[in-house]
């Protein structure tokens, strides 16, 4: 499960489907337990596919960053922690689905509640019609307030697209790519450490 890089930054993996299977089938499983102490609760189809798909870029994130040699934790998600510690910075992933190929003008999102409760995002692609993964890149929390736009409960910021609860949306291509992303957290550390 090697990356392919494009001319962008960007990295694609295609995860074999199995990967994907067994996330949904967690998905599920999570689902039916929740049941048992929220009875009446509704899931949707697309709820259920992008936790999964959330999952899979995890798996893939872990893997890249065995690949690339980076000191990290995997903490996923729990109990207030980021998704991962990498190179000492707490990383919060973020993973969001297209029907379409993706281009340096889609949009990723941060839920407003979210934004600086972690040091860095980073953010996957998930091409549904491929199964695709991208590593689109990543981004301090600050730096991504910076450049990002709010948008509020109900405004739609791209077509079939109506935001569920306020959030800050930004280009792909106002990401640091992932090999830049990572080198910079990497030098950081090392002008950390004593």
């Amino acid at each position: 499960m090697l990356p392919q890089a494009a001319l962008n930054g960007w990295e694609y993996i295609t995860p074999p489907p199995l990967l994907l299977e067994t996330a949904l089938e967690r998905c599920k499983a999570m689902d039916a337990q929740a049941d048992l102490t929220r009875p009446g609760r509704v899931h949707s189809h697309a709820r259920q596919d992008e936790r999964a798909s959330g999952m899979v870029a995890e798996t893939i994130f872990e893997a890249w960053l065995q690949h690339k040699q980076a000191r990290y934790v995997r903490h996923g998600g729990n109990d207030g922690y980021p998704d991962f510690e990498v190179e000492g910075h707490g990383v919060a992933l973020r993973c969001c689905g297209s029907r379409v190929p993706f281009r340096e003008s889609h949009l990723v999102y941060v839920f407003d509640a979210h934004l600086h409760k972690f040091q860095h995002w980073f953010f996957f692609g998930y091409e549904r019609g491929s199964g695709s993964f991208i590593l689109l890149g990543g981004s301090s929390a600050v730096d991504y307030h910076a450049h990002a736009m709010y948008a509020d409960t109900g405004a739609t910021i791209v077509p079939g697209f109506t935001c569920s609860a306020p959030l800050w949306y930004t280009r792909c291509n106002q990401l640091t790519p992932p090999g830049e992303w990572l080198n910079a957290l990497r030098s950081e550390a090392a002008q950390a450490r004593p």
